[in-house]
This record gives C-alpha cells, structure tokens and sequence, in this order.
C-alpha cells in the first residue's frame, strides 16, 4: 500500500496522522487508485471454524429427548427447547445464541445439509473454501482478489484458513489463529513475479506487511478476552475502508472437539458468533456495512453420537452462515435427518424432495462467483462442474426467496 493510502487507512482506523506519518515508507510507489474508486462490487469476509464444528448445537439444532435419550445427538438442550427466530430460522437454545439469531434474523441466510463428501481435514477445507477438491486450488478469497484486486501491493489478506493461490495472487499472511500473541504479526508471500495470464494481471506483494503490522498494533483496545476474531475483524475492515484488499480471510481455532465435546465446543460457538456481531456493528459505524458479505462455514461438521470420552469425531455433513449484499435472509435452504444425513433439495423451489440434489460446497460457490463478478473468468481455469439442471440459488434473487421460509 502506498504512503497515501496508509495514511487513509490510519485516518480510518481514528489514529492520530501526525503520529503515524513517520511509518509511512518513504519512496513508495504512489499513483494506486484505492479500490473504493475502482472496484464497485461486495467485499468480502470469509470465516473460518478450524476443525470442524458442529451445526447441530447452532443453526441445524438437534437436542435430546430427555434422560432416557441414550441416543441423543446433543446432551445440552432438549428437543422442545429448540428456538425460532420470526423468519423461523431454528437454532440451539444455548447462551447469547438467541440474541445473535434474533438480531440478524432478516439478513441471515443459514445453508444446512452441505455435504463435502470427506472427513479430513486438508480435504474438507480445500472443499469448504475452494468449492471443489482438486488439490491447489484457490481459495475463493485468492480468486475475488486476483479478478478485482489490481496490482495492489498488500492484495489478499489472510489470518488462516484455507487460502491457497495457485500463484495468482501475492498472499499477506497474519499471525495464524492459534497464537493471538502474535496477532499483530503479518508475512508476506510472494514471489518475484506472480503472474495469473489468464486474467491479464500481475500481483507482487513485496510491501505493506510492516505497514499493517504497525497499524494494527495501534488499533484502539478492546476488551474482548481472547478472542482473536475480533482484532483480526478490525484489521480487514480497516483494509476495506482504505481501499487496499477485496477480501480476507478469517479463522478461530478449537472446534476439533474430540474429547468433551459440549464443554469445549459451546464456547467456541458463542466467540464466533459474538465476532459475528461485531463485525456487523463495526462494518456500520465504519460505513461498508452495506458492501460487505460475510460467509462461515467449518471443513465439516461432528457426528451424531458421543465417543467414549464424550468428544464427538469428524463427519462430511456441514453448514454454512452468509450474509450481506445481494444475499436474501431470513432463510434457511437444505436439510439434514435426525441422525445428520444430507437430505436433498429440488432446483428452483429449494423444496426438500427425494428428486432433487444434495447441496455441495460448488453448489455455495456457484453463488459466491456470481455475487463477485467473477465465473466467467474462473470457470474455464477452476470449473465447478455444476450439472445442467442442478442449478441452486442459494442466496435467492431480487429480494425475494427461492425457498420455503422455514415454520
């Protein structure tokens, strides 16, 4: 990012110019466009849950009987206690959950019953955030960057996650989730010369880390405890205001819960949804709120029963949170059985039918390329493979729902 740039960014982030105006390197490439001048479209926040969580105990809600229920898949709650938002969005009956649900009710679109058709890891990560399970292929947070982000030297930003280039894009990496001590450390990845021919741009990113890292380090303080959503939330809606990146990464680390389970996992599941909140608010009194889509989603989900030390493992069926520009809520499209199995859904009507298709990660990014602009330039390199006929608008069209409201 360029010395007028930064200084934006530092106006943006309310730090004092004077104070800063040493930080900016001197000599630097001046004569960038902030994207906010160039780039028209959504910007986008991509979140991830690292280890897979669980959608049974937040947006595909399944409880328990009673104490007779050996076979329940959550021990938390009980069945008749599960919530509903006034869209009737359903959702565990567990701490702030209901505030979170019941606040961004009309904006939320909850995708259930996504299957990944793996439960490991790599795989499941690479299938979440690339849309597809070919080895090296970019995330989607790499592709938006690549077609809209111009020759900008901080380009795509990255706090963990799945966020692969396949060369296209100079990649500028923050401390990874699991060491918030280092949250104020940034890396650069690049080469010498990124080159993505295709699309007829070049991408170094040879500068900008040692601006950010002082940036963020400067950042007012927040009282938040440890969760390090939020301070990496500041830091890409600061890029975003300053016009220096289209899309970021995100991560929160922990939900590979293979011993108490519920313990463990409910908290989890509240930070990233507390996150959430934040980022909603903050985008609002920084003024991208409008521009902004933010989607969530986990490598996979758990199983529907307990180990033997009440931990729960690795299962292909999982969901997904988005909201934001162009995405209609108040919805919930799929469907998982009460023992978590995919059911599927008919194209058009999003109806659940015996006839129709299970919903795939492609399927999400079918929808994500259209909302950034970007499948024809992608589709020819990283194809989908969508079938004819198998078409899902997920985040429906026009304002008006593809999908039966949930009752």
């Amino acid at each position: 990012m360029d010395r007028r740039q930064f200084l934006g960014l530092a106006s943006f982030a309310g730090l004092s110019v004077a104070s800063l105006d040493a930080l900016a390197r001197p000599g630097s490439r001046g004569g960038l466009l902030p994207l906010a001048e160039t780039y028209r479209g959504p910007l986008f926040l991509t979140i991830n849950a690292r280890g897979g969580w669980d959608p049974t105990l937040l947006c595909d809600p399944k409880g328990s009987a009673g104490g007779a229920d050996v076979d329940a898949v959550n021990d938390s709650f009980l069945t008749r206690d599960i919530a509903a938002t006034a869209s009737g969005i359903r959702h565990a009956p567990l701490a702030d959950f209901r505030r979170f649900f019941e606040k961004h009710d009309r904006r939320l679109l909850v995708i259930n019953g996504v299957q990944v058709g793996t439960r490991g890891h790599a795989d499941g990560a690479r299938h979440t955030w690339s849309g597809r399970l070919a080895d090296d292929t970019p995330s989607f947070a790499a592709l938006v960057t690549a077609v809209h982000g111009g020759a900008r030297e901080t380009g795509y930003l990255s706090f963990g996650g799945y966020d692969e280039t396949a060369g296209m894009v100079a990649r500028l990496r923050g401390a990874d989730s699991r060491a918030p001590a280092r949250a104020e450390n940034f890396d650069r990845v690049a080469d010498d010369a990124v080159r993505f021919d295709q699309l007829g741009t070049v991408y170094a990113a040879r500068t900008g880390a040692d601006e950010l890292r002082a940036l963020q380090r400067r950042l007012p303080a927040l009282d938040e405890g440890p969760n390090p959503l939020i301070r990496q939330i500041q830091v890409a809606l600061a890029a975003y205001r300053a016009g220096v990146t289209v899309a970021v990464n995100l991560e929160l680390d922990g939900f590979d819960t293979h011993v108490d389970h519920d313990a463990e996992h409910v908290p989890l599941l509240a930070r990233l949804l507390a996150a959430l909140d934040f980022a909603g608010e903050e985008a609002e009194r920084q003024g991208v709120a409008d521009e902004l889509v933010i989607v969530v989603g986990s490598e996979f989900g758990r199983t529907p029963e307990y180990n033997a030390l009440r931990g729960k493992d690795h299962w292909p069926v999982t969901s997904v949170l988005a909201m934001g520009k162009g995405i209609t809520g108040g919805r919930v499209v799929g469907a998982t059985s009460e023992r978590c199995e995919a059911l599927r859904v008919e194209p058009g009507s999003l109806a659940v039918g015996d006839r129709g298709v299970h919903i795939e990660p492609k399927h999400v990014h079918q929808e994500l390329r259209r909302l950034a602009g970007i499948t024809e330039a992608c589709e020819a390199l990283y194809p989908l493979e969508v079938a004819d006929g198998e078409d899902l608008s997920l985040f429906g069209r026009g304002g008006s729902s593809h999908s039966e409201r949930v009752s």
